[in-house]
């Protein structure tokens, strides 16, 4: 039996297993070599990079969003406030929390209530609407507003009135154009709408047991401020000569907010008070960050002009901000 074509064919198996193999693993050697080229200068765009972006400038979007740090080396704030907030923000979404105590506690806030009956009225009413007041608006509780029964004034009028003044015969005014009920319900609508879940109100100028918490304030007062320039306005001014529409002067306004003009940083904001919810106020103040405010909110304070004070003070010292 002749063999030798099967030694012949084993030898062709045997050549073309080791050209496989030979094939194999160059290919392998080629794919780590290429692999290799590739981390050496993907590395080295990496250092590169990294080395220009240390020395590249801070853009001036970025920067004007950066405070000054904060100086460890003040004690933390400390306050008899139930609970109290202070944020910088450009009133957008974007906010830093500066200090804060107790800001989710949700605690009675007199006519802090009043900042959302004045976005109800704003919402729904024609300013220019002429209100004649009733015997029941006159005998609520407070003498602030000067209002009497059978006098007529505009919705712009009494919006003035109530948030310079605080008059809860002023704001009874305004929500009962439209009925108590309805209004009160609506106020409940806004503060889910801005997603205000701590917040709830029983009457339209706070006597009555109307909740919130510092935080939901600093939204709703961000989201006042936003939308109408006429709050703006109002909460800024030291005093306001009334006139009515005919002409006749009605009385001047007094804002119950006393740092106003005292402390220049102040733009703004509201104070409240009952037997309940003791001291609450709410300032909205320039910030150092140009473009930027502070919105300041204490609430159960039994001297809360005392406190927000001391705010201001930490936060110029804690922050460096003292000229």
């Amino acid at each position: 039996m002749d063999i030798r074509p099967i030694i012949k064919n084993v030898l062709l198996f045997v050549a073309f297993v080791f050209s496989v193999a030979m094939i194999l693993w160059g290919l392998q050697w080629f794919s780590n070599s290429l692999y290799g080229f590739f981390e050496k200068k993907t590395a080295q765009k990496q250092q590169s990079f990294l080395a220009s972006a240390k020395d590249a400038p801070i853009s001036q979007n970025v920067s004007q969003n950066l405070l000054p740090p904060r100086n460890w080396q003040i004690e933390d704030l400390k306050i008899d406030a139930e609970a109290a907030i202070s944020v910088e923000t450009d009133l957008s979404a974007q906010e830093k929390i500066l200090f804060k105590k107790n800001e989710t506690k949700i605690l009675p806030i007199a006519s802090l209530s009043k900042l959302m009956t004045a976005l109800v009225v704003l919402e729904n009413y024609n300013l220019q609407h002429q209100v004649t007041i009733t015997k029941t608006d006159a005998l609520q509780e407070g003498e602030q507003g000067e209002l009497k029964e059978g006098q007529s004034l505009s919705v712009e009028n009494l919006l003035y009135i109530m948030l310079i003044e605080s008059s809860n015969d002023a704001a009874y005014s305004l929500s009962g154009i439209m009925g108590q009920d309805k209004f009160i319900a609506l106020m409940n609508v806004e503060a889910k709408i801005l997603e205000l879940s701590n917040t709830y109100f029983t009457d339209s100028s706070g006597l009555d047991g109307s909740y919130s918490t510092a935080s939901d304030l600093v939204a709703l007062i961000k989201h006042l401020l936003n939308k109408y320039p006429l709050a703006w306005e109002i909460i800024g001014l030291r005093e306001y000569d009334l006139y009515l529409d005919n002409g006749q002067f009605h009385h001047k306004l007094i804002n119950t907010n006393n740092l106003l003009g005292e402390i220049p940083e102040v733009l703004g904001g509201k104070t409240g008070w009952t037997k309940v919810a003791k001291g609450t106020f709410l300032i909205v103040e320039k910030s150092p960050q140009k473009g930027n405010y502070l919105i300041n909110v204490v609430l159960g304070s039994n001297d809360r002009l005392e406190e927000m004070k001391k705010i201001i003070n930490w936060l110029n010292v804690a922050y460096n901000w003292l000229p």
